[in-house]
């Protein structure tokens, strides 16, 4: 799951603030009981990392590839990782359940919500993005996923920020030049922007995907093509004609 996605969840979740917990399960490894009894203080997100933020105790919720989460609405036949049953002002409890998903308690003295990596943030500091960028040795498809350098950018992201930038993926980052860097980055946030506005309205985002899962280049109509790339070994499309190499 991506950035996006995982900001929409932090909006869709955001009505249980000032709830208890007071029931607990599920077959995750964590203290679940830490959070028994406890109020939700607020809910955040930083990249791809959604925090729940009880007294005394944060649960920190990283959806990975297959993660997801319901509400009253729990999956047939299949325990949930965890479930967290709240109550508000004595109304009807509401069933927050999480699959597949990596779960891990923070205490909150030791919470670092640094936004300025966060690429749908207000906050986010492009310049420290470009020093980051000139200091890699490598490929910028791996820069591109580091979530302590673009917090938020999946495979998806990646693959259409490079294309609109004309950034070959496996470019080496340190070479790329200054202007042609601040334009990826640019791209980058832009496209996180479009992925989240497409999915707060339910329009389809495979309509607005130039490269991921297409055929040919929209550009020049050569075939595009496809490699698993560099050490986070994600698939990549890409232009070997449109996209210039920096190396």
């Amino acid at each position: 799951m991506e950035g996006p996605g995982v900001q929409l969840i932090k909006e869709k979740l955001s009505f249980l603030k000032g709830s208890f917990v007071f029931e607990v399960s599920g077959n995750s490894k964590i203290d679940k009981k830490k959070m028994l009894g406890k109020e939700l203080l607020s809910v955040d997100s930083v990249g791809k990392q959604l925090f729940l933020i009880f007294e005394g105790v944060v649960l920190r919720v990283h959806f990975g590839m297959y993660g997801s989460f319901r509400i009253n609405n729990p999956k047939p036949d299949k325990v949930p990782r965890l479930l967290l049953r709240f109550n508000k002002d004595g109304k009807k409890p509401v069933d927050l359940y999480f699959y597949n998903t990596s779960l891990r308690l923070v205490d909150p003295r030791e919470l670092n919500l640094d936004n300025s990596v966060d690429v749908l943030s207000e906050n986010f500091d492009r310049e420290k993005a470009l020093e980051k960028i000139k200091s890699d040795e490598r490929v910028i498809s791996d820069v591109l996923l580091d979530q302590e350098i673009f917090a938020g950018i999946g495979n998806i992201i990646k693959n259409e920020a490079l294309f609109l930038a004309k950034v070959h993926p496996e470019s080496i980052s340190s070479k790329i030049p200054d202007d042609v860097a601040r334009d990826l980055i640019d791209k980058s946030v832009y496209f996180s922007q479009v992925f989240l506005e497409h999915r707060e309205k339910g329009w389809p985002l495979k309509k607005v995907l130039l490269v991921y899962n297409r055929k040919f280049c929209p550009l020049c109509d050569s075939k595009l093509k496809v490699k698993y790339v560099g050490r986070s070994h994600r698939k990549t499309f890409f232009c070997e004609k449109c996209q210039r190499l920096y190396v």
